[in-house]
């Protein structure tokens, strides 16, 4: 688990090292959830994050931290892994 847990947070600062990294992680995010049938309040909500906040990481305008991304996988309920292919 902890071996696991090291490589998605390598992963997460390997591919968030640039803001077209996050614009392109944003797409992916947007179109998981859509494909998911979630709107971005009701994602917001489960993550007890504001909707703004869902959308400007969707945007490619924030770089979401490790426990953000956790909590994006789990209101998907998606692991993390599958979460951080794009």
């Amino acid at each position: 688990c902890t071996q696991v847990l090291t490589r998605i947070i390598s992963i997460h600062f390997a591919c968030m090292q640039t803001i077209k990294d996050c614009e392109v992680f944003g797409k992916h995010l947007k179109k998981l959830r859509i494909k998911l049938g979630k709107t971005a309040e009701k994602t917001a909500h489960e993550m007890g994050m504001s909707t703004s906040t869902v959308i400007r990481i969707e945007k490619g305008l924030v770089d979401p931290k490790l426990t953000t991304l956790i909590k994006i996988s789990e209101s998907l309920n998606i692991s993390l892994s599958d979460l951080m292919r794009f």
